[in-house]
């Protein structure tokens, strides 16, 4: 959705008192969390409007869709309120 998320065996915590529980809450994605990112980042979007790089628009919208497609359930898909 967002990209490579680690797992928790791929950063080393050589030296490090952080527990597997916390671990894997540092590296959690919350979707709810990305729609409203997803939200703010289009305000922003707004404000510079044409002054705002197409390559940069393309990337919020790219991710804006990946975050859609991670929330909306796969039945709705392609119906009307859904991807």
């Amino acid at each position: 959705m967002v990209g490579a998320v680690p797992t928790l065996d791929a950063i080393d915590r050589t030296g490090l008192t952080v527990s597997d529980a916390d671990m894997a809450e540092l590296l959690k994605v919350d979707p709810a969390e990305w729609v409203e990112a997803i939200a703010g980042q289009e305000e922003l979007m707004q404000m510079f409007g044409n002054r705002m790089p197409r390559e940069v628009r393309a990337e919020h919208e790219d991710l804006a869709r990946r975050i859609n497609a991670a929330i909306t359930p796969p039945d709705l898909i392609g119906r009307e309120g859904g991807e």
